[in-house]
């Protein structure tokens, strides 16, 4: 009758331990698949929204299709977060460049000031590329005297880079706006080889960058409107005798003045500015 009663209680003692052993792995299960979607969530840096709390509070029922789902919608808006912190970021030193500007012109600075910096310009030139922030920080400097035109003057050496990126540069303008066409120069500029070795990264990156609708920017490049452009441009540079790049053209909107600067003569150009800013500010 004893060994009855012992063989009864070792069987009800192993029922119970299989049990909780399977009770344990089930609950193992869930939490493998709870924290290999907060581990999916994480990994690409710290979230900023309530995701991973929502991640977090997934009930049992919940089947591996739910939480797939879950995971992808919170990286779909962490990835869309981050391209629109990108796009801030290289729009903020650009408050300077109106949207909207009357004609098809650009313009940094004040439409409407005294002075305009004409430059002739080409994208894959290295000298160029050293002028171009210059160009930017004098007109942020200036108090709203002077603005900055760019116009395209590819050298034929540096093609078919050079006239690709000013008809890139276009085509954003174009799509984008005024602002727009100066953060795509100055991303160009930024990420130019140099002497016709084209781009660090292709121009769609930076269209991507820039937000702007992949298809009608193809749309556009593939236009004459960009070519055109660039060779209105170069017909009036070799008409004011333009012969390399940088070369630059300080007017006066007022006089209707102008003088000529060939090459990236930043101290000359500098002076004379300031000259001219100070002389209208005693008029």
């Amino acid at each position: 009758m004893r060994n009855h009663v012992l063989n009864a209680v070792v069987l009800c003692f192993l029922a119970a331990v299989s049990y909780l052993s399977w009770s344990n792995s089930q609950q193992l299960d869930l939490v493998v698949k709870q924290n290999n979607a907060l581990y999916s969530l994480v990994k690409s840096g710290p979230p900023r929204t309530s995701s991973v709390s929502e991640a977090s509070s997934i009930s049992p029922s919940k089947s591996g299709s739910d939480i797939g789902s879950l995971v992808e919608i919170a990286l779909n808006k962490r990835l869309e977060e981050d391209a629109a912190d990108k796009r801030s970021s290289l729009f903020r030193d650009f408050q300077n460049a109106n949207e909207k500007v009357k004609g098809n012109i650009r313009i940094y600075g004040n439409p409407d000031a005294r002075f305009t910096m004409i430059v002739y310009s080409d994208y894959e030139c290295p000298y160029c590329r050293k002028f171009d922030p210059f160009t930017k920080r004098i007109v942020d400097e200036s108090n709203g005297q002077l603005n900055l035109v760019i116009r395209h003057f590819p050298l034929g050496f540096h093609n078919p880079s050079a006239t690709e990126q000013s008809a890139a540069a276009e085509c954003a303008g174009e799509i984008g706006g005024n602002r727009v066409f100066w953060v795509m120069n100055d991303l160009l500029f930024k990420n130019t080889r140099s002497n016709n070795n084209g781009l660090m990264r292709p121009i769609s990156e930076l269209v991507t960058d820039l937000g702007l609708p992949m298809g009608e920017f193809a749309n556009c490049m593939k236009s004459s409107a960009p070519l055109e452009t660039i060779a209105i441009h170069k017909q009036e540079g070799v008409s004011a005798g333009v012969e390399q790049t940088p070369s630059t053209i300080l007017r006066d909107n007022v006089s209707k003045q102008m003088m000529f600067v060939p090459g990236a003569q930043e101290a000359v150009i500098k002076d004379t500015v300031t000259a001219l800013v100070n002389a209208a500010a005693r008029s």
